[in-house]
């Protein structure tokens, strides 16, 4: 009996096709996090909101949802980021005192939050973009005041992805920046949440000055350790219903994934983080034998 075929099935492009693409390792982050992490903080960023939709402190529910973002990327859609959270956000940033006031790390922070949540809205471009010059003068300021002082310009590289800070801050500067890493490599059980905070910064600010230090040979320990410290510390009850252990939680699993991160692209969306992934390739794959014609 024959089979009559209009083409012939080649397997081994079956095979190696499915093969070659990427498995999704889980992140540092993600091996380390257990089910009541999840349920912890979206239990303090619902405390944020009361049940008419309105908000507590939607500034402190937006910070938070930024952390969470990039924390549980596979859980976004449950952040409430949602057209509502949206509007009554966008209206709080133009009717916001800090800005006749010129408070350009709230300015940047809130412009950040939006970019990310609400990449294809044009009207944050049109927030964002009148304020482009003095934002990059704070922003540059602020690294030249302290090697440390980074967020500013980490929140300008979202809304401003073009920028290259690594080319506008001097040698001397950059020098003093490796200095201080190298400190806190050697000496990384002091002050290690606030340094990894700044290292993060460092790695997606100015990504060269990073690869020429790297990471201590027992960071990743170390930063295990820290993380068990703080989902055990007691908390303290913050302004608004949230509390310090878990923003601390936050803060400091948003800082793992950067640093865990293969690249750090900014882009349209914001910033995205490249997580590593185990691929098969077709020089990886042994070869099937010939198939025999009878």
């Amino acid at each position: 009996m024959t089979v009559d075929t209009k083409e012939r099935i080649d397997v081994r492009k079956i095979i190696i096709g499915d093969m070659e693409k990427p498995t999704p390792l889980p992140s540092w982050l993600e091996s380390h996090l257990i089910p009541d992490d999840w349920q912890r903080l979206k239990g303090l960023l619902d405390g944020y909101r009361v049940d008419n939709g309105l908000y507590r402190n939607i500034e402190a529910y937006a910070d938070l949802a930024f952390d969470m973002f990039y924390i549980f990327p596979d859980k976004r859609q449950q952040l409430g980021l949602d057209e509502e959270f949206g509007d009554e956000y966008k209206a709080k940033f133009v009717n916001a005192q800090f800005i006749s006031r010129k408070h350009y790390s709230s300015i940047l922070k809130y412009l950040s939050n939006l970019k990310t949540f609400f990449p294809d809205d044009k009207y944050v471009d049109e927030l964002a973009q009148p304020g482009k010059d003095i934002l990059l003068k704070f922003a540059l300021d602020e690294i030249k005041k302290n090697n440390m002082f980074l967020e500013g310009a980490f929140q300008y590289k979202i809304l401003f992805r073009d920028f290259d800070f690594e080319s506008q801050v001097d040698e001397s500067k950059i020098k003093s920046i490796r200095s201080d890493i190298d400190n806190w490599m050697q000496n990384n059980s002091v002050q290690f949440r606030h340094y990894m905070s700044q290292d993060a910064a460092i790695k997606a600010v100015l990504p060269n000055t990073f690869n020429e230090c790297g990471l201590a040979p027992n960071f990743w320990q170390s930063a295990a350790e820290e993380l068990g410290k703080i989902r055990e510390e007691k908390s303290e009850r913050r302004m608004g219903g949230g509390d310090n252990s878990n923003i601390n939680f936050a803060n400091f699993g948003l800082q793992t994934q950067i640093l865990y991160a293969k690249e750090i692209k900014f882009g349209d969306r914001g910033m995205e983080l490249v997580m590593p992934n185990s691929q098969i390739t077709p020089e990886n794959v042994l070869p099937l034998p010939e198939a025999r014609r009878y």
